[in-house]
């Protein structure tokens, strides 16, 4: 009787190990991780360690995100500082909480003047590996950092590599990888949030399978 409870518990023991894997990622949420990566590919987001992110930093990426992604909703400053975004210090918070888990610690102002500049390049992330870290139940996600002209129509950036070329986009690059660890938002279990990111210029190896998935091979 004794060794039928022990082989039950064994059995459960290992059950519950198996049922805390997740299930791999499908498609379209594949597709949801490199729109999150994209956030911070457009603003190329400076490199931080698990446990090092800095209020600047925050700073930087969510005055950027806001401006490219909210400008419509931002006033223009007037008087001695003219043609500046004006960004409010709520709306940093959002961002940073939304994407890090974190607010800034303090605030100097209300609002941040940021510069109001002519288009860029379109820059967006794509993923093509990840791993599931089950010690700290978060994931390692590698990808490319794409960039194309300025007003590139690309229907499907997050799809399929191949129909980029097929939309008649033919001057896309990769000049840059990324690899970044995220895990599930503690506010919002649907999202995730970042916790590190490091990228690096793309390797010869990097730029052939880049090459070879935009060509279809």
């Amino acid at each position: 009787m004794k060794k039928i409870v022990l082989l039950f518990v064994f059995m459960f023991a290992v059950a519950s190990f198996v049922s805390a894997a997740p299930k791999p990622w499908t498609k379209d949420e594949e597709k949801k991780i490199s729109l999150f990566f994209s956030n911070f590919a457009e603003v190329f987001l400076d490199d931080f360690a698990e446990n090092e992110l800095s209020d600047d930093l925050m700073l930087n990426f969510a005055q950027g995100h806001i401006y490219k992604n909210r400008y419509n909703k931002l006033e223009t400053s007037k008087g001695e500082i003219e043609n500046f975004k004006l960004i409010p210090a709520t709306m940093v918070d959002e961002i940073t909480l939304k994407f890090f888990g974190k607010k800034i610690a303090k605030h100097d102002d209300k609002n941040y003047a940021y510069p109001d500049a002519d288009g860029e390049a379109y820059t967006f992330a794509h993923i093509y590996g990840y791993e599931y870290n089950e010690k700290d139940d978060t994931y390692t996600v590698k990808g490319y950092i794409v960039s194309a002209p300025s007003g590139a129509v690309i229907k499907d950036p997050y799809g399929d590599m191949s129909s980029w070329k097929k939309d008649g986009n033919d001057d896309i690059n990769c000049f840059y990888c990324f690899e970044g660890k995220i895990k599930t938002s503690p506010l919002d279990k649907k999202r995730f949030i970042l916790l590190s990111f490091k990228k690096h210029e793309t390797t010869e190896e990097e730029s052939a399978a880049f090459t070879k998935a935009c060509e279809g091979k």
